[in-house]
């Protein structure tokens, strides 16, 4: 119902809006760092347009509220700020402000404006720092995520009432939802940073069977939970004292019996592998201004002086960040001072092994042009490379190549289909050419150990990561340059996500950051940071290299893969009951 607010409330929050969106826009084009002001951006530009182009929907205060309190619940569990136990109620708000729009005048309109209120806030709250990386990269990511949440839920809905009553009805959303986060995983406008699955990041003792499910499982544990708390607090209203109590008994049941699963898992699982000696250095360049300014030569004397602080005889990999130098020719690398230095490092030091990202390209002809979208230059091809190298006393050096790429930074969406969008794209600083990449994953092998070299993005896709561990990656190795984002969340965030994969696959991750956290995490999830934000570092410890393989790393995804099911059952019984009806 639409209460009588006076139009001054509408006029205040529109100056409000406008207020924040000028004052956060200002700063911003005065401040070399952004760090938390595009919060401000982003909740003026949304309070601009709902006080002057929805107010009817403003009016509807309690509607507004609930989906308000969604968004908030949402963006108060993710990881940092991290109250995780809140993600198990925070859609019930949502899911009782679609219940009274059923029958409603214009219901679609209003469930998917309320949906795209609550998601809103949530992408704005939980990953504002992007836009600390580029200005309309963020701006797009920000609005076009919370756009396809909010079509999901609308068309979950529609589906929903048009099934009979019964199971499949309740699994509709979680099965769309969980499609859709697949989905996130494998396009070009890949996203996956807010999938469910995510939240346990700061709580890996209670997804200790993350090893079997992966991610996915945390997904379905958190619907089930919704529906369950949502499905209590109707019968509740509706004063039907034994199905709410059944039901209450329900959702207890579905919260606590995983948590002590996991809990279980965690006070029983054994580290298990050879112990190896592996140091980190963060030479802490920040990359906006400072990393790719300053030559080589003179970064090289922080690399090796921070690295001669930690190295022992016993020490059996170093790892750089992602990008540490470059660009260099990927075929022409001895003929490079810096490689050089780093060949007499490590023939200094027998044992070991060198990880470093390099930022490499390889050239070709129109004759030995591999497949893709290369920039061109005269008669020549170059394919740009975010590349990862191993360099051993005996070896010649093993090459990786990143092959995971950030939407609009690093890669150029459908760009077969919008052609017409390039001179924008361009004009941007966007991505155009295509990258230099691999088919899979690939390890390193060494005497010591093998490892999987995982560059910076790729390190929260949980399924293509399993192709380190079937080419007998015993852990990982996380380069990753996060001082993009400045000292926000971002980089926290990241870091935490690395820790479900070491779950996932109970291997030992290592994480070496330009800027972020460097970090030692065990197969069961804990980790130990090895710096604070903004502070050069080297750090030296002990991992377990592990050979075994998870029930997730056999299987993948399949919990994706039976949500895709009952999407495809679901849809087809509800266009049936259409046309029946219809007819």
């Amino acid at each position: 119902m639409k209460s009588p607010l006076p139009i001054a409330v509408r006029w205040t929050g529109l100056a409000a809006g406008l207020l924040a969106v000028g004052g956060s826009g200002y700063a911003m084009k005065q401040l070399p760092l952004w760090g938390y002001w595009p919060i401000a951006f982003f909740l003026g530009i949304w309070m601009t347009y709902i006080f002057l182009l929805r107010w009817s929907y403003v009016r509807e205060t309690r509607h507004l509220v609930l989906s308000t309190l969604s968004g908030v619940l949402l963006y108060l569990a993710f990881p940092y700020p991290g109250i995780t136990p809140l993600i198990f109620i925070a859609f019930i708000p949502l899911f009782l402000v679609t219940r009274d729009q059923v029958g409603s005048e214009r219901e679609g309109r209003k469930i998917f404006f309320y949906a795209f209120h609550t998601f809103y806030l949530w992408n704005a709250l939980s990953t504002f720092w992007v836009m600390n990386t580029a200005f309309v990269a963020g701006l797009t990511a920000i609005g076009l995520n919370s756009l396809f949440m909010a079509s999901v839920y609308w068309l979950a809905f529609q589906t929903q009432k048009r099934l009979p009553s019964g199971l499949l009805g309740w699994l509709v959303l979680p099965a769309y939802w969980t499609v859709f986060e697949w989905l996130h995983l494998h396009w070009d406008l890949a996203w996956p940073w807010l999938n469910l699955g995510n939240y346990f990041a700061v709580r890996t003792p209670w997804v200790q069977w993350y090893a079997y499910t992966g991610s996915f499982g945390g997904a379905v544990w958190i619907w089930l939970v919704n529906i369950l708390g949502y499905a209590w607090w109707i019968a509740r209203a509706q004063e039907e004292r034994i199905p709410a109590r059944r039901l209450a008994i329900w959702a207890l049941v579905a919260l606590i019996l995983p948590m002590s699963l996991g809990y279980w898992q965690y006070a029983h699982y054994e580290e298990i592998g050879k112990p190896i000696q592996v140091a980190v250095v963060q030479p802490n360049y920040e990359p906006h201004y400072e990393k790719f300014a300053i030559p080589d030569e003179e970064q090289l004397h922080r690399f090796l002086r921070l690295s001669r602080e930690v190295l022992t005889d016993s020490t059996d990999y170093l790892i750089f960040p992602e990008t540490s130098f470059g660009p260099y020719p990927s075929n022409l690398l001895e003929d490079e001072p810096v490689i050089d230095s780093l060949q007499e490092l490590v023939n200094t030091h027998p044992r070991l092994h060198l990880l470093t990202g390099l930022s490499t390209y390889m050239m070709y002809t129109a004759d030995n042009k591999p497949a893709g979208d290369f920039d061109q230059y005269g008669d020549k091809f170059v394919a740009q490379e975010n590349s990862a190298w191993q360099f051993t006393a005996n070896d010649p050096p093993s090459k990786y190549l990143k092959s995971i790429f950030v939407p609009g930074a690093e890669l150029f969406p459908f760009k077969r289909f919008l052609p017409f969008l390039r001179p924008m794209v361009h004009k941007l600083g966007g991505a155009m050419g295509d990258w230099g990449k691999q088919d899979h994953p690939t390890a390193f092998h060494g005497q010591a150990s093998n490892v999987g070299p995982v560059i910076c993005y790729e390190s929260i896709f949980g399924e293509y990561d399993i192709g380190y561990i079937l080419d007998d990656a015993e852990w990982l190795a996380v380069m990753t340059n996060d001082g993009w984002w400045d000292n926000t969340p971002g980089h926290r965030q990241h870091a935490a996500l690395a820790r479900l994969r070491a779950i996932e696959l109970r291997r030992d991750v290592v994480r070496a950051a330009n800027m972020g956290w460097c970090a030692f995490i065990n197969q069961r999830g804990d980790m130990a940071v090895a710096n604070v934000y903004g502070e050069e570092a080297a750090e030296l410890q002990t991992i377990r290299a592990n050979d075994s393989i998870s029930y997730y790393a056999r299987v993948g995804d399949f919990l994706a893969r039976i949500a895709l099911l009952i999407s495809i059952l679901s849809a087809i019984v509800a266009i049936t009951a259409k046309y029946r009806k219809k007819a």
